[in-house]
């Protein structure tokens, strides 16, 4: 079992500490996202909320509206986009998931989508993302 909190290796002492408090049974599996402003955004793969570990000050939080589910609702990858919002393509959730890197706020886009959607996509030059 996890220790409930988020792992930080420092990798010019090689120092590893433990940060922060994870409630509960709040699992990040997946892979997260540095956005611009210094934060890695973990998606809620078998998780409530989104993650958030700002690498500034070493703050974790938990971020956004709880999300109904538990397993595997947001197991496809993410994307940072041009306009500093990051775009969680949900697996078991029925709503992408959108992440405004300024000021932190977590919606769920309009209109649902089938659950089982796509797990991987691909920002193109026009900006929009993409999904097999």
């Amino acid at each position: 079992r996890r220790t409930g909190q988020a792992l930080c290796i420092n990798t010019e002492g090689n120092v590893v500490e433990l940060l922060g408090q994870i409630p509960g049974d709040e699992k990040y599996w997946g892979g997260g996202l540095l956005a611009p402003n210094g934060c890695i955004y973990f998606r809620p793969e078998s998780a409530g909320r989104v993650l958030c570990i700002n690498t500034e000050d070493d703050a974790v939080e938990l971020l956004g509206p709880k999300v109904p589910g538990r397993d595997f609702v947001y197991g496809g990858g993410g994307i940072l986009a041009p306009n500093g919002r990051i775009y969680f393509v949900p697996s078991c959730a029925g709503r992408v998931m959108c992440i405004n890197t300024e000021d932190d706020v977590v919606e769920l886009l309009e209109p649902a989508i089938p659950i089982g959607g796509p797990t991987k996509g691909v920002l193109a030059p026009n900006g929009r993302i993409y999904f097999p």
